[in-house]
């Protein structure tokens, strides 16, 4: 199976998680008969000519092949001027168990959306995709988008229209509303998904023909598990985040405050073959908060009987945590991280690292070279804890490692955060199963 639609299958493809925090599979785990993996995000640009590309933005993405699995991610603002401007994105993404196999749906709602200087404007676009896969059904997919207030070149369109309904404004943009494409086998089945792909028929600002603006991108994929003799890995990268919880966490009506994982690259199951996959985010601003540019993540492994190795690694450059007129009170250059699991008959070793250039805190400039779990005090902000690192190991089940490259969290209220918030920057995560 080959999705047609390129943009968003080299966005997608790379679009797979697991995470050394999640809880261990329950015993009663359905067996591992049929892997699946899916991603959601709010937007997806690729500005040829230009610096202005991104990945999927709010992105939520599960992969797996033993235990149901959901998440999702909110975004305040997108802004990739002067091809893009989008308000507030809420994405969600589930795999639930069908019989044998796995069902999943992703869904995206992205409002205030303004492209190419208003050629195109929409108050929401909702879309909801969805893949499912077992012995019994076969496979079913779909993908279905409804626009509030859509005009292009000041033509207002109705809340529905027809699956990849072809638009043209006249030697300036091809727009494909509704996008479907489902690509189903007896080994599975792949759902590309979208709410709008706008293509560039000619220069636009800078940004050169061919240029993609792609709304509510979604990916979902279920197919039998092939993995002869090899181990399931996991793993993710991510450049920044940033959490805050206020209130009780069982209360249902607390407040959760919590950005995007920027430039997010996870692990497949049966990994990458060896080659590298590779997630990127142009830029990122959180006002009052962090600034950073140049996000880059990666996901390197394979599964054979021989050798299984997971490596994820990830770089940030120019950042800035609570920056101010007079300048921000941590600041680096570049903040980096990897970290890596290796089984073979040998045994398995398991390696982690944080790389820093030109790093200073409060003033104080930290050196190159940091051991692990270091960790500072600063006055009116709370703990900086550097190179942080944890390892899990239980033989015969799962080995993994987490490295933090820099992970503050507040004592003290700050830039609109509460007490307890947490910034993590450069956070690399491995993990081989088995």
């Amino acid at each position: 199976m080959k999705p047609k639609f390129r943009t968003l299958a080299v966005g997608a493809a790379s679009v797979l998680a697991a995470s050394i925090a999640a809880p261990l599979p329950a015993a009663t785990a359905v067996t591992a008969n049929y892997s699946y993996f899916g991603a959601t995000g709010g937007s997806q640009i690729q500005a040829v000519g230009t610096t202005i590309s991104s990945s999927m933005t709010a992105m939520s993405q599960v992969a797996g092949m033993l235990k149901p699995a959901s998440t999702t991610n909110r975004l305040l603002t997108v802004s990739a001027q002067p091809l893009a401007r989008l308000g507030t994105i809420e994405t969600s993404e589930a795999a639930t168990a069908v019989n044998d196999g796995w069902k999943l749906t992703g869904h995206a709602r992205t409002a205030n959306i303004n492209l190419l200087d208003g050629l195109i404007v929409v108050n929401a676009v909702t879309t909801t995709t969805s893949a499912q896969f077992d012995t019994a059904g076969g496979g079913v997919g779909s993908s279905d988008t409804e626009f509030v207030g859509l005009n292009i070149a000041g033509k207002d369109y109705p809340v529905t229209v027809g699956k990849n309904t072809r638009i043209e404004v006249p030697g300036i943009v091809s727009i494909t509303l509704n996008y479907q494409n489902v690509n189903s086998d007896e080994n599975g089945i792949a759902t590309q998904g979208a709410g709008a792909v706008i293509t560039l028929l000619k220069a636009f600002k800078g940004a050169a023909l061919d240029s993609t603006i792609v709304l509510n991108p979604s990916f979902a994929y279920v197919a039998k598990s092939h993995n002869p003799g090899g181990l399931q890995l996991g793993g993710a990268a991510y450049g920044s985040y940033v959490f805050a919880h206020v209130g009780d966490v069982s209360n249902p009506n607390s407040i959760t405050v919590e950005s995007t994982r920027t430039a997010y690259e996870v692990m497949p199951p049966t990994g990458t073959n060896g080659a590298v996959l590779e997630n990127h985010t142009a830029r990122v601003f959180l006002r009052g908060v962090l600034t950073a540019t140049a996000i880059a993540s990666t996901a390197e492994g394979a599964s054979s009987p021989a050798l299984n190795y997971s490596k994820l690694g990830t770089r940030t450059a120019n950042i800035n945590v609570f920056p101010s007129l007079l300048g921000a009170l941590i600041h680096a250059d570049a903040i980096g991280s990897t970290a890596e699991v290796r089984k073979t008959d040998a045994g398995t070793t398991m390696t982690a690292g944080a790389q820093f250039v030109n790093l200073s805190i409060a003033g104080n400039n930290i050196p190159v070279d940091v051991g692990p779990n270091t960790t500072i005090h600063i006055a009116n902000l709370g703990y900086v804890t550097l190179n942080e690192q944890k390892q899990v190991s239980v033989d015969g089940f799962f080995h993994g490692i987490q490295v933090i490259a820099l992970h503050i969290v507040l004592d003290t209220a700050k830039a609109g955060l509460p007490i307890g918030a947490e910034v993590q920057v450069g956070v690399s995560q491995a993990i081989v199963w088995g």
